[in-house]
């Protein structure tokens, strides 16, 4: 038995074109041959609960960069920000002006009271706006997050205002800040110490530099055609895109299916 781990947002789905149906036939011939594959994703659980990812039939999920992980319907572990490290950094973003998509395991946080937020994240939230919650300038009682994106590229600034407990990882589009003590890699331990799998039976397949958490920590990591390149000197092999069946040839690579 082999666990494949795959990436979401590029990596199992377009968000012009969905989930490819040469990914939906190599998910299902890969669980037929005995495999089990998850989700593992830096998107909250709220986020990655959504109609076409649980329609897959996966055996479970590592959400928000490893702040969260569930097998069989079963949650194994759920990492937050503490009340304190939370309100001071929301109060920082804040005072220094920098936009942020805040993330607990099941919601989404729309800080109204942080001016950078009104252009930024209006589109976002109006998607997602049933999985909401709007902050007001006093924070609610025992407010926590798990992570949080921003459009900032100001990576020291970042640095400085989320201290020790938190690590910034450079994205496409500005920045997503993670906690320091879990990641997908720490997902992919308790996944595999539960299954009682080795990490030399782990597959991981990812586009972006959040994904160089699980791609460093497994013995075959695997990037998307359309991958950013800083990923590919950890990388074992390097699929097509997502939408040339970068999902299934990789299967088909490693003789998964």
């Amino acid at each position: 038995m082999k666990a494949i781990f795959l990436d979401i947002d590029g990596t199992l789905r377009s968000h012009q074109t969905g989930i490819p149906t040469s990914a939906k036939k190599a998910i299902e011939l890969a669980q037929a041959a005995g495999h089990k594959v998850f989700v593992n994703s830096g998107r909250p659980r709220c986020m990655v609960e959504e109609p076409d990812i649980m329609s897959l039939g996966l055996d479970g999920m590592i959400c928000g960069c490893g702040s969260q992980v569930i097998l069989d319907g079963k949650l194994l572990c759920d990492y937050q920000v503490s009340p304190e490290e939370s309100r001071r950094i929301v109060t920082q973003l804040r005072s220094r002006g920098v936009d942020c998509n805040l993330e607990g395991p099941d919601c989404l946080f729309f800080d109204r009271a942080n001016p950078a937020n009104q252009k930024a994240w209006n589109e976002m939230f109006t998607i997602f706006k049933g999985k909401v919650q709007v902050l007001e300038e006093e924070l609610p009682d025992g407010f926590v997050f798990t992570k949080f994106m921003t459009h900032c590229n100001d990576y020291a600034l970042l640095r400085e205002i989320v201290g020790e407990t938190m690590e910034v990882l450079e994205d496409r589009f500005g920045a997503e800040v993670v906690q320091k003590c879990c990641n997908k890699g720490t997902g992919i331990d308790l996944v595999a110490k539960t299954l009682g799998i080795e990490l030399e039976d782990c597959y991981a397949i990812g586009d972006s530099n959040n994904d160089l958490g699980m791609l460093c920590h497994v013995k075959h990591s695997i990037a998307m055609g359309n991958a950013m390149p800083d990923i590919l000197p950890y990388c074992e092999y390097q699929t097509t895109s997502l939408e040339k069946d970068g999902i299934y040839n990789a299967f088909r690579h490693y003789g998964l299916i």
